[in-house]
């Protein structure tokens, strides 16, 4: 999505740089979404990858 807007490859780089850091906080990956303050929980529930991480964990403890 960000490479669509973009003009150069290195305007998506740096845009991502912005664009990461939300994404990761926001999946779940980094800390649990149930400790985000109200309002982050609800907006993560458009960020794909926290599926992509509730899978992995599943699959990681199904495996185990």
């Amino acid at each position: 999505m960000v490479a669509t807007v973009s003009k150069s490859q290195q305007q998506a780089q740096l845009l991502m740089f912005f664009v990461n850091p939300p994404i990761t906080l926001f999946s779940g990956a980094t800390s649990p979404i149930e400790n985000l303050p109200e309002i982050f929980q609800r907006i993560s529930y458009f960020d794909p990858l926290r599926y992509l991480v509730t899978i992995v964990r599943a699959v990681t403890l199904a495996a185990t």
